[in-house]
């Protein structure tokens, strides 16, 4: 049996990450993408290294779900 690694985001590191993501993007950009998240927590040294898959498993865990039937990601059936 393979022994549990440690998470790579500890509750410090999560809070400025979902900071960073709150903030305005870098010149040249209209919004943060997992990529550049990605590079920016390591230059900061928030974090060591991580995956853009990891923290948008982070920020999906943090986000809200919408409102019951308000889901802007299910289409809406027409007949």
């Amino acid at each position: 049996m393979t022994p549990p690694t440690a998470p790579i985001f500890d509750g410090e590191a999560e809070a400025k990450l979902i900071a960073l993501r709150c903030s305005e993007p870098p010149a040249g950009y209209a919004r943060w993408t997992l990529r550049l998240l990605e590079k920016k927590v390591v230059e900061l040294n928030i974090i060591e290294s991580a995956s853009h898959s990891t923290i948008g498993r982070l920020l999906k865990k943090h986000s809200p779900a919408p409102p019951p039937g308000q889901s802007r990601y299910i289409a809406a059936l027409t007949y």
